[in-house]
């Protein structure tokens, strides 16, 4: 294997930073690493496809959304599609972090209907890659019971939030620590569903699992 060269090495250790940063909940910190290591991969590229490119702008693209810039990180999110597309098949894994990546940022900006379509897309993958019953589907799932609620389609939502319940409980246990936001939602989408014996059940089951922090978890809901 070839030797780094300096500006390889810098671009290395900026996406190492940004994690680091993302991790400590360092947003403006952490944007700033990811654009300057993508001002290095382009740069240094051999070629404009490079697939290093497309992970970098899918990088940025999540920087920008978690800093809650959503143009900004449709725009390379959409630039990654753009390279997966000239040398991925449509099916490959790495399409599923970049579908899903962009519903988020659709979801954000308000565009439902789009996020939908994307978050289908990452979840089909995912299905053929890892199977039904795998942990790694909860956040997709997840994710579009959010988009379905939003939407006010408060039955899809359910239906997709007992399931991210099914698979929780399968292979966390009822009383993970995860359940809290499980059970939450679950009872947030029947209360804006006007079962409000049910949401409350739920949300119940929330603030039980938290013990003697009962109170700070009720405030969520």
């Amino acid at each position: 294997k070839a030797p780094l060269d300096h500006s390889e090495e810098m671009s290395f250790f900026l996406g190492k930073q940004q994690g680091i940063k993302r991790w400590r909940d360092q947003f403006d910190q952490a944007l700033q690493c990811a654009e300057k290591a993508l001002a290095i991969d382009l740069e240094i590229a051999r070629e404009p496809e490079d697939s290093g490119i497309a992970f970098s702008h899918l990088n940025l693209g999540e920087n920008y959304w978690l800093n809650g810039k959503f143009d900004e990180a449709i725009e390379h999110f959409e630039k990654a599609l753009e390279i997966y597309s000239k040398t991925l098949t449509p099916d490959s894994f790495p399409y599923g972090k970049l579908y899903r990546s962009l519903g988020l940022a659709l979801f954000g900006k308000g565009e439902f209907d789009k996020a939908l379509e994307y978050q289908n897309k990452a979840l089909a993958i995912y299905l053929e890659f890892f199977g039904p019953e795998d942990l790694r589907l909860l956040e997709s799932y997840q994710e579009l019971g959010n988009a379905h609620c939003a939407r006010g389609e408060f039955d899809e939502a359910i239906q997709l939030h007992e399931k991210v319940c099914d698979l929780a409980l399968q292979n966390l246990g009822q009383n993970h620590p995860t359940m809290v936001e499980v059970y939450g939602n679950l009872g947030s989408v029947h209360c804006q569903n006007g079962d409000l014996t049910k949401g409350a059940e739920f949300i119940e089951k929330a603030i039980g699992i938290c013990g003697p922090k009962a109170y700070e978890a009720a405030k969520l809901f």
